[in-house]
């Protein structure tokens, strides 16, 4: 088994931490000599500040005065030396740590280039700085010279004290700042690796909130094509759930019409057996060629049914819509089962307004209304009226056929199947087919006109919804 790596927030971790801490050890280095120079202004700005402070005070003063300032001053400010001379060189006062630092010779004040401080023999007048005034002592005047020690070797060693107090704050803020925008740029990454596990399981998944950066485009990216494979997939089930009914219907259809097909051939092959053998009645050969022929053509008819019924469903015949006048259409058709009815004492009522246009192809429905009218027909009782009228609404037309029949519940879902009879033996003796229906079926999907058909208290309703053109 492969072993897990270091994961994304370690590697973003790392690689932030690593270039955090570059960039701030650069700037402390960088800034080391700004840090110098900013130590030695600072120092001298405080020690201007005590210079300026000590004049204030000892301008005015008595001598005498002054040196208690000046004992006072030296007790509060041990980090510099300070002394008062005249101009021509005579100390009035000074620390002794300033003993030698200076000299006043014609109001010129000048370090000595000797060490300072016994305990520190590398001192040298470079280290020492000076600050000079003229301050005014009953009514004379003097030099307020104040001294103190600076080189870049102390600010070094000062930043170098205070550097490993900088690097645990580096180290912290590196730390921290790495742990933190790791986290930040992980954390849809890692959100985003979740959904995606769990959309190789065809889970739901909730879109999260679309961030306006890459990882947010990424994830609305993902999501989209996650919404789009579940789709087709759903399509593609539909689909091969829709071609395997078809496979299952296809393989009823040809095993019922391999069924109907058998038995009127298996008839002819006995009435020919029996007159090439002259056996019994079957030597009156004109009798029973006559059937032999009657046979043929009902076996005619049934193949060009199933001829048509397998190019309606491979889509080959197309419906050619057009105008159609329902009244003109249904009268057209009446004649032909005007003399069918009066054998049974049928008789047929038909109300549709003049002028009722629909939108179909006028072949299609020509046959549609044929094989239902005669269905109606031979499945209504004797002495009944079949009803014949269409409903007009705002978007649609309804034609209507009703007879007094009645068709049981469980049946109506397959009176449109091949060969579905209710009652098999009345309808080979009157020789049903049993596929007008399903004719029906495959031209009204093939129009893709909705149809429907159920039992009313009036008897059984067979309806065609028809869009308005001005709807279509």
């Amino acid at each position: 088994m492969k072993q897990k790596g270091i994961g994304i927030f370690g590697k973003t971790f790392f690689y932030t931490f690593s270039l955090i801490v570059t960039i701030l050890i650069v700037t402390i280095v960088f800034f080391a000599n700004q840090f110098v120079q900013f130590y030695a202004a600072s120092r001298e700005n405080q020690v201007s500040e005590i210079v300026e402070s000590l004049i204030k005070q000892l301008n005015g003063q008595s001598k005498e005065e002054a040196k208690t300032i000046a004992d006072d001053f030296i007790d509060r400010n041990f980090a510099v030396d300070i002394a008062v001379a005249s101009i021509d060189g005579t100390f009035l006062y000074k620390t002794s740590s300033s003993a030698a630092p200076f000299t006043v010779i014609n109001g010129q004040v000048s370090i000595h280039d000797i060490p300072i401080g016994e305990n520190d023999p590398k001192t040298y007048k470079n280290d020492v700085k000076m600050q000079s005034a003229k301050v005014h002592l009953e009514k004379e005047e003097f030099y307020l010279v104040v001294t103190y020690h600076y080189s870049e070797r102390d600010a070094y060693e000062t930043f170098f004290k205070m550097l490993p107090i900088g690097l645990i704050i580096v180290f912290l803020v590196s730390v921290f700042g790495s742990a933190g925008y790791a986290k930040m740029i992980t954390q849809p990454i890692k959100k985003l690796a979740g959904d995606t596990r769990k959309m190789s399981e065809m889970k739901n998944i909730p879109i999260p909130e679309i961030k306006n950066d890459e990882i947010g485009q990424l994830t609305a990216n993902v999501h989209h094509l996650y919404d789009s494979l579940k789709t087709t997939i759903t399509e593609l089930k539909l689909e091969m759930d829709h071609v395997r009914k078809l496979e299952e219907s296809q393989r009823y259809f040809f095993s019922s019409a391999s069924h109907e097909l058998k038995t009127p051939i298996a008839a002819i092959s006995a009435l020919l057996e029996g007159m090439l053998e002259n056996i019994g009645d079957y030597k009156d050969h004109p009798k029973y060629l006559a059937e032999c022929l009657k046979m043929m053509h009902s076996l005619n008819k049934l193949v060009v049914e199933i001829l048509e019924i397998v190019r309606l469903k491979d889509r080959k015949v197309l419906p050619k819509v057009e105008t159609i006048d329902l009244g003109l259409m249904v009268n057209s058709l009446m004649p032909a089962y005007q003399s069918l009815a009066g054998l049974k004492s049928q008789d047929f009522s038909l109300r549709i307004p003049q002028n009722q246009t629909c939108y179909a192809d006028s072949q299609m429905l020509k046959r549609v209304l044929s094989n239902v009218i005669m269905n109606a027909l031979q499945n209504a009782p004797e002495n009944s009226l079949i009803k014949i009228w269409s409903e007009e609404s705002t978007s649609t037309i309804k034609l209507c056929l009703q007879n007094q029949g009645y068709i049981d519940e469980n049946a109506i879902s397959k009176v449109f199947e091949p060969f579905y009879r209710m009652d098999s033996v009345r309808s080979r003796k009157d020789g049903h087919s049993g596929i007008g229906l399903t004719i029906v079926k495959e031209l009204m999907n093939s129009m893709q006109i909705p149809y429907n058909l159920c039992n009313t208290e009036q008897g059984v309703l067979f309806s065609i919804e028809f869009q308005k053109l001005n709807n279509r």
